[in-house]
């Protein structure tokens, strides 16, 4: 009860604390492994624990930062400058910038942005700057990367420096010793640690001494850490291929390295981020591919409706799979398992339209209007109508209107036209048309994509009647024939897809 209470930052449980002794003083809040709420003075903060001067009771409290909760710890360390034990992966935040290559690929740039002019915008990384037109932007967010990735281990350091300003501090050379140590910039971080041996002011001699022992071993290993260094390096330039060589000749040549934790924490960050990239280029190769491969589908000869259909249902994706694999250079089954990822991992955010347009009145009725509005419409009895719906059947009686006085209906009112079949219309329709059928039956059909939602838009010919209404040829009674564009079944199907 008392953990569920209290979980929150150390700063949050400071302020409650002052609340709680209803004057300000200063104390700070202490958790203990169990999820107790201790509030008083922290002093004699060492490597190794704390005293705690409790202000409810009056006691002094030997605490060691293992009876602490982590996030109780780790808080506190920082308050007083002692050293967190991290072995995570150094972060920025940086300027991201997405844009059209001349290609016609999306192509990224990680930064700073450091000005630009009317057409250009510059971002410079590791010490380089790329002009990036402003034309061909796609987007510009900033977010969290590794700091490598924007700076050379000079530029970082000297940030760091500025940053932290050890001086005299024995304990903030530490400090940033531990962030040069987890960049890979040994030389600089033992120095650092040396002038805090040689200050002799310390809260934490024995880390100190253990951490100094831990850069020699780092230095010594001069091998292992070059191949680690340029697994890092690779990760930051997306250079998974060369990356995962290096991995592996890491593994070959130091089976029994020391340095081997090391490789293995790289080595799931090297994965990760080869994951993020990759499924971000799957997802947007496999979307282009659609277009492309439906594209070369219509363009054989003889190929029937059937057949293309048929197609979309099962060879499509293998084909749109296997270029993809081929462009990335990776098998094909992990496309498919990269495309699979594409929701959880955040990159099909949005979803993208498909229309059959003319031709949805090959898909029949009922398959038409399933899982729209429509259909709820329709099983009700027809009384939900949007007011979108209400002012495109006006627009289509209008020019339902306009077709009944034509003379054009007054000279076929005398024969209904003549019953066209499905390959009919297959064989007559326009490319693009093809096209778009064909994409949308493989965005709904083939298993591959997640249907977002289905939706109808009424024919344009009847306004969403089935029928048209004309006079006979002597201006005799009014004859209704169906539709000539949606073949009576009322609507044009639309679905949003990802």
């Amino acid at each position: 009860m008392m953990r569920s209470m209290f979980h929150f930052p150390l700063v949050g449980l400071f302020l409650v604390a002052q609340i709680l002794v209803g004057v300000v003083l200063p104390a700070q809040a202490v958790q203990l492994q169990n999820g107790r709420l201790l509030v008083g003075e922290v002093t004699n903060v060492t490597g190794e624990g704390l005293v705690l001067n409790r202000v409810d009771t009056g006691g002094v409290l030997q605490l060691r930062w293992d009876h602490l909760s982590a996030e109780s710890a780790a808080e506190l360390k920082r308050a007083f400058n002692i050293s967190v034990e991290d072995d995570a992966e150094v972060m920025v935040e940086a300027d991201v910038l997405t844009f059209v290559a001349p290609t016609g690929g999306v192509e990224e740039v990680i930064g700073k942005h450091v000005g630009g002019d009317g057409d250009v915008i510059n971002i410079r990384a590791r010490g380089l700057v790329v002009p990036v037109p402003k034309r061909t932007l796609n987007s510009w967010i900033k977010r969290p990367v590794p700091a490598l990735s924007v700076y050379t281990k000079e530029e970082l350091y000297l940030a760091k420096l500025a940053e932290v300003a050890p001086g005299e501090d024995a304990d903030k050379h530490i400090l940033l010793a531990d962030v040069l140590v987890r960049v890979g910039d040994y030389e600089r971080a033992e120095q650092h640690l040396k002038r805090a041996q040689d200050l002799k002011n310390s809260k934490q001699p024995q880390a100190l001494r253990a951490k100094l022992e831990r850069v020699k071993l780092y230095k010594e290993a001069a091998g292992e850490r070059s191949l680690l260094d340029k697994i890092k390096t690779a990760r930051a330039r997306k250079d998974f291929v060369r990356g995962r060589e290096w991995i592996k000749d890491f593994e070959t040549k130091y089976p029994k390295s020391n340095l081997i934790p090391e490789l293995n924490a790289e080595k799931q960050r090297f994965e990760a981020a080869r994951e993020r990239y990759y499924v971000a280029r799957v997802f947007e190769a496999c979307n282009q591919l659609v277009t492309t491969v439906a594209k070369s589908k219509c363009a054989e000869s003889g190929v029937t409706l059937q057949a293309v259909r048929d197609y979309a249902q099962s060879g499509m994706g293998k084909e749109i799979r296997k270029r993809v694999a081929e462009r990335l250079t990776i098998p094909a089954t992990e496309v498919e398992e990269l495309w699979g990822k594409r929701v959880t991992s955040g990159v099909a955010q949005g979803s993208t339209q498909f229309s059959y347009g003319v031709g949805s009145w090959v898909l029949g009725d009922r398959e038409i209007i399933k899982g729209t509005q429509q259909a709820k419409a329709d099983a009700a009895g027809g009384k939900q109508k949007s007011q979108q719906e209400q002012r495109d059947e006006r627009l289509q009686r209008k020019i339902q209107e306009f077709l009944r006085r034509s003379q054009e209906a007054q000279k076929n009112a005398g024969s209904a036209p003549k019953e066209e079949t499905d390959e009919d219309w297959w064989k007559s329709a326009s490319p693009d048309e093809r096209v778009n059928f064909v994409r949308s039956f493989y965005a709904e059909n083939s298993g591959d994509m997640e249907v977002v939602s289905a939706h109808v838009s009424p024919c344009r010919t009847c306004g969403a009647e089935g029928f048209l209404a004309v006079l006979g040829s002597a201006g005799g009674d009014e004859k209704k024939i169906k539709c000539w564009t949606c073949k009576g079944t009322r609507f044009v199907r639309w679905i949003r897809a990802r």
